[in-house]
């Protein structure tokens, strides 16, 4: 594909980007691939549907020539739901209202602007057993059920706390050490929550009790009234 850009004389007119949804999933030959010498997901902890890194992080790589310098990187933190308000800045198109509540543009980071302007400065993850996690720059605060699923609804979750700069792997629980960085993180997962998306969009609201202390009690949560 990109050599027919390239010889079509597209390129500098078409952005490419490459990417994934979530991590590799661990039912796809996982024992046999580590047996051949391959880590699927390399330093990082756990798999697809984990609250942990494996399960999240993904290739991000965006081609545009002229404009994204070939070869450049950037540790901007990145969601997938960005990809829509990054689209839209190029396209030079004002995000709907109460839309893209989740999304923001990174172009600026993949200009390599030095001021990117609104850019990401937290993230949420969410694992397939309702665990959340939320992080600021390197910090990383987990709720992590207390078992398997079915054993753990309706209890409360425990916290754990990561420095994702010092410990990739996720191996090292800081939360009772630094009690103070638990304490900002969960209230930065509180304003998302309160808030209704990542962005702070006005009129924006959940459509359902949204706990990320407790595990939920039921597989699909009730609609607010």
């Amino acid at each position: 594909m990109l050599r027919a850009l390239d010889e079509g004389g597209r390129a500098r007119d078409t952005i490419v980007i490459f990417t994934a949804d979530n991590g590799h999933a661990p039912y796809t030959g996982w024992d046999k691939l580590v047996a051949a010498g391959h880590l699927p997901s390399g330093p990082y902890r756990g798999a697809k549907g984990d609250i942990w890194e494996g399960g999240h992080r993904v290739p991000l790589i965006m081609r545009w020539p002229g404009r994204v310098e070939a070869g450049s990187t950037s540790d901007q933190l990145v969601g997938l739901t960005d990809v829509f308000a990054t689209l839209a800045e190029v396209i030079g198109s004002p995000l709907p209202a109460m839309a893209a509540e989740d999304s923001f543009s990174f172009l600026g980071a993949a200009l390599g602007r030095t001021s990117a302007g609104a850019s990401r400065t937290h993230l949420v993850n969410h694992s397939n057993h309702g665990e959340f996690a939320y992080r600021e720059g390197p910090w990383k605060l987990v709720f992590r059920n207390q078992g398997p699923l079915a054993q753990s609804r309706g209890k409360p979750r425990t916290m754990e706390l990561y420095h994702l700069g010092e410990d990739l792997a996720e191996k090292r629980d800081l939360a009772g050490e630094r009690p103070a960085e638990v304490a900002r993180l969960r209230a930065g997962l509180e304003r998302v929550v309160k808030g209704g998306g990542s962005r702070g969009v006005s009129g924006v609201t959940n459509d359902t009790e949204v706990r990320f202390d407790r595990t939920q009690p039921e597989r699909w949560a009730p609609a607010l009234p």
